[in-house]
């Protein structure tokens, strides 16, 4: 017992879990992250993770295009998501604009020497 525990603590120390790079959330709540570990994937594939409101996480692999990431899950499922759509871990999602409306122009900054 006093082994797994230090071999656990190792491995959380040095980092070894998977990495989250991005993820992705759709209306209903559900997640699609995307890991930088290859998990159980093989060549340039990586570990994905589909976590619903409820329910099992069901593991899965992703390659990156430059519009979307490709997913096939473990189940059987394939999917897209697309770039856009991605955030990193503990980013807010980005406000949506309602189709057929532009974006609200930026701010611009004020000139250096306004002050």
């Amino acid at each position: 017992m006093r082994t797994l525990l230090v071999t656990l603590f190792a491995l959380g120390a040095t980092g070894a879990y998977a990495q989250v790079i991005a993820e992705a959330t759709s209306a209903d709540g559900a997640r699609v992250v995307l890991h930088e570990d290859a998990g159980p994937c093989v060549g340039q594939a990586r570990l994905a993770e589909y976590v619903p409101p409820s329910g099992p996480v069901v593991a899965g692999c992703w390659l990156a295009t430059p519009s979307h990431i490709t997913v096939a899950f473990l189940d059987g499922e394939r999917g897209k998501v697309p770039v856009a759509d991605l955030r990193r871990p503990g980013q807010a999602p980005q406000a949506e604009v309602p189709a057929g409306r532009p974006a609200p122009p930026a701010v611009p900054s004020p000139p250096a020497n306004a002050i």
